[in-house]
């Protein structure tokens, strides 16, 4: 309740006084500056982020979790005076945000801001209030994203082909008795194999968009996270900062040896 009733606030404070649906932010930080627009179909997490930012939360903040490939992390307060032994990834705001998981039109590109899950079993996909991971990513050729279409597409098919073995279990479980019934055992999964690959013409099958395909392999991303992290706004400026980021050496901990700081963040008019 603690938290629907801050969403329907927050709803209400920024329709009335933000007329700019797609504002941009300015992250200062210690490797150069990040310009970042936020997406008017995200307006929880969109107003959300705007009132830290205008409270001055993520100043000073480090970023942690840097996974070169994948993403780097911030929005952990306690990470302002942390010593380098420290864990970080468990400070923040006492509040989350329902998911607002628009895909694929947004979608794990490098460059995007997607919001942490909260990890809640009551809204397993329910954002951190606070934390947030820049993406960063590889390429991936067409032929890899063929093969991760194929996989989706397998486990999609070997689902439904479960299903029908179940509900012919008594069949197979007697043909399964007699080494003469094998090749009628054979037969039988064949027909299930064919019966489920007809349903799949029914069904939602998984595919790469024509967008996601040229964002994928012309500057990469992390699909693996599409349609589980909330994409809320994009890098439109800075990617060579970005790359200075990605470069730096890690410690076991995926935190970065050399402190990369936010030193100040303002929203742009």
């Amino acid at each position: 309740m603690k938290n629907l009733f801050f969403c329907l606030c927050l709803v209400l404070l920024f329709t009335a006084c933000n007329k700019n649906e797609e504002p941009k932010v300015q992250i200062e930080t210690t490797e150069g500056t990040l310009v970042i627009q936020l997406y008017k179909e995200t307006p929880l997490h969109r107003d959300n982020f705007l009132k830290l930012v205008k409270e001055g939360y993520y100043d000073n903040q480090l970023l942690f979790d840097l996974v070169s490939g994948q993403s780097v992390k911030t929005g952990d307060p306690n990470s302002i005076n942390a010593t380098h032994n420290r864990l970080l990834g468990r400070g923040g705001v006492d509040y989350v945000l329902e998911s607002e998981i628009d895909y694929p039109k947004y979608f794990h590109k490098r460059g995007v801001l997607t919001a942490c899950l909260k990890n809640s079993q009551a809204s397993p996909r329910a954002s951190h209030g606070s934390q947030f991971m820049i993406v960063l990513g590889h390429k991936f050729t067409s032929a890899e994203l063929d093969t991760i279409e194929m996989d989706a597409y397998n486990k999609q098919l070997d689902v439904l082909w479960q299903r029908l073995v179940i509900l012919n279990r008594g069949r197979i479980d007697e043909l399964s008795l007699y080494d003469e019934d094998k090749e009628k055992l054979s037969a039988v999964q064949d027909s299930l194999v064919a019966i489920a690959e007809k349903e799949m013409e029914k069904e939602d099958v998984f595919f790469f968009t024509k967008e996601q395909r040229a964002a994928y392999t012309s500057i990469g991303g992390v699909p693996v996270m599409d349609e589980m992290n909330t994409v809320f706004g994009e890098v439109i400026d800075g990617f060579n900062v970005l790359d200075k980021i990605e470069q730096q050496k890690v410690d076991r901990n995926f935190r970065p040896i050399k402190d990369i700081r936010i030193l100040s963040t303002k929203v742009l008019d």
